[in-house]
């Protein structure tokens, strides 16, 4: 599958999904995946998603997702003796240029390409359950259970535990 492809080639993870299927063509649903990177831990297991981006935004180049509904999500982050499971995401890339040649870093650019990425890929409609958030490093290992989480045009709703383990 490309997908996995071109994942395997840019970070060296390997992404297997049980069941994909599309609904026209702005719809997705995925049963059964598992994302593995080359180091680490698991990094993400998924039992069931289903996506639904603004078609009319794909013609801007821009992914804008307007539902989701997710179950059973389990997202790993590790790093542990130094080996960190999500490591092969983050690439450095090239300092943005400043407005003033010299000054350093546009930070003001910055904070808005990464708000409008933010603000692009949350769903206006969600209905997501089952989702355990897990950090791990060599001293600690604290999970986040969110039982459910629904949210519309009009509001947001939901319930979180933050779960303590060895």
């Amino acid at each position: 599958d490309k997908i996995s492809a071109k994942l395997k080639q840019r970070t060296g993870s390997d992404l297997e999904i049980g069941i994909a299927s599309f609904k026209g063509l702005s719809s997705v649903s995925m049963k059964d995946i598992c994302l593995v990177p080359s180091t680490g831990d698991t990094l993400l297991k998924v039992d069931s998603v289903n996506v639904r981006v603004s078609i009319w935004s794909l013609f801007t180049g821009t992914i804008r997702i307007e539902e989701i509904f997710s179950s059973g999500v389990h997202c790993i982050l590790s790093c542990r003796d130094s080996v960190c499971n999500y490591s092969g995401f983050i690439h450095d890339k090239p300092a943005q240029k400043a407005v003033n040649p010299g000054s350093g870093t546009n930070y003001s650019l910055t904070l808005r390409r990464m708000l409008d990425k933010v603000f692009n890929l949350a769903p206006q409609r969600a209905n997501i359950h089952d989702v355990f958030l897990t950090y791990r490093n060599d001293t600690l290992e604290q999970t986040i259970f969110v039982k459910e989480f629904h949210s519309d045009e009009n509001s947001l709703k939901g319930f979180a535990e933050d779960t303590k383990s060895h």
